[in-house]
């Protein structure tokens, strides 16, 4: 299955959800979706080989929401789920903290990820969030911003029976409706359709 074909089973799939998909689909690359929305810019890329990419970029953040998104989409959890982190009781708290704060109390694995730029002097940071019960990584990892990005990262290619061939050939995913509908339905459980 190429990424491409891929992308336009993925793309339809939301479409159905009643997402409204614009798909770019250039011979030779990977697809993408751009999820239209009132509220954020999402971009949706799967490559052939059953890993997705999800940019979530809200026009205003809210750390609640960023929580409720990394928690279904890591744990499947659906639903408004109660708030039990604290950090927006202290002054100084960051968007990010907030979040991360809010995703420890709900059980999620958070951590710092620090990026340094020696050469200018700069650096800049995000958190990065996994679930503790997924022992093989499956549900993949959510990275928030303090200007309230969203990335989700996930390898679905196990659950597809990838099939290795030689080394010089792309990975095929043997079940890409599968994998599409397992895409589409975290993604609108994670957008509340």
């Amino acid at each position: 299955m190429y990424a491409n074909e891929l992308m336009r089973l993925v793309a339809d799939g939301l479409a159905a959800s009643g997402l409204d998909v614009r798909s770019s689909e250039e011979p030779g690359q990977v697809g993408q979706v751009v999820i239209a929305r009132d509220d954020a810019y999402c971009e949706l890329t799967v490559d052939g080989r059953g890993q997705v990419q999800w940019d979530y970029r809200p026009r205003s953040a809210d750390p609640k929401r960023l929580a409720d998104m990394a928690t279904v989409l890591l744990t499947g959890q659906r639903g408004d789920l109660p708030r039990l982190g604290n950090g927006h009781d202290h002054p100084g708290v960051t968007l990010k903290g907030m979040v991360g704060l809010e995703l420890r109390e709900r059980g999620l694995d958070v951590r710092l990820a620090v990026y340094g730029d020696d050469r200018y002097f700069e650096s800049c940071s995000e958190i990065v969030a996994t679930n503790p019960g997924d022992a093989d990584g499956d549900a993949g990892q959510v990275y928030v911003t303090d200007d309230g990005g969203l990335l989700w990262v996930r390898d679905f290619s196990a659950e597809h029976e990838t099939v290795r061939g030689h080394p010089q050939f792309a990975s095929r995913i043997t079940d890409p409706e599968g994998l599409a509908g397992e895409v589409v339905a975290a993604l609108g459980m994670a957008l509340g359709q």
